[in-house]
């Protein structure tokens, strides 16, 4: 996404399964340009109508304030079309993410995403678009070759591995001031199993081993704890428990 975005690309495909951390990956990207090198457009519900995803577009790139909801399309995309040029001018570069975007209702709504490409103004970049979402966006995508066309760079992300995990893990318990061994390996090979290394499920375990553990007075959360913990959460089953 990094390169997507400092190379100025038309765009990317971001995709894997739910609970990897696509969304978080995308904030993370908002974070590393927080020195007014771009400017962001972030929009997480795709359940709109075109017009309405214009509108939502426009509102976040802080564009004309008198478009009310009666609007018309031309002029939406004409005010999107303005802010795009003010954005250049104050050398602030525009980044489109649509996250969830394999929710997107109609092909409307897909054929007016490619449209937007079409704001770029002879060779000259105004933004990047980075559609994100679970693996079946690319479905959606191969059903519109013109779009499957101008994005051409895919990412799928995948889960962690048991390595990545453990770093992972220790990286968010460093962030929040703790430094001692807490889980022993037997653990984390619990928490890795039972999350499928995906980030999200893993935190769920973690939270709530460690809640588990203050409130039993225990320093140290083993295999045990974890697959208790798994079972309460609804994160494990009977092949889970047998390993």
């Amino acid at each position: 996404m990094q390169y997507a975005v400092t190379q100025k690309k038309l765009g990317m495909v971001l995709t894997g399964d739910c609970g990897v951390g696509k969304t978080f990956v995308s904030k993370v990207l908002m974070n590393l340009f927080f020195d007014g090198q771009c400017k962001f457009v972030y929009i997480a519900n795709t359940l709109l109508t075109p017009v309405e995803f214009l509108q939502e577009l426009n509102f976040q790139l802080e564009g004309t304030a008198v478009l009310g909801s009666n609007a018309t399309k031309p002029e939406i995309l004409r005010s999107i079309r303005d802010r795009l040029d003010f954005y250049q001018k104050q050398n602030l570069y525009v980044v489109m993410i649509v996250d969830d975007a394999q929710s997107i209702p109609d092909e409307n709504l897909v054929e007016e995403i490619r449209l937007l490409l079409n704001l770029h103004e002879n060779d000259i970049m105004m933004f990047t678009l980075i559609l994100s979402g679970q693996k079946s966006l690319t479905e959606k995508i191969e059903k519109n070759p013109a779009l499957r066309q101008r994005l051409s760079i895919r990412y799928e992300l995948g889960p962690l591995d048991i390595s990545e995990t453990i770093q992972y893990i220790e990286h968010r318990l460093e962030v929040t001031g703790i430094r001692k061994k807490i889980f022993t390996l037997a653990a984390y090979n619990a928490i890795h199993a039972l999350s499928g290394g995906k980030p999200r499920v893993i935190n769920n375990i973690c939270d709530f081993a460690l809640l588990s553990g203050y409130m039993r007075k225990i320093n140290i959360l083993d295999e045990e704890i974890i697959k208790h913990v798994a079972i309460e959460l609804g994160e494990t089953d009977d092949s889970h428990l047998a390993q």
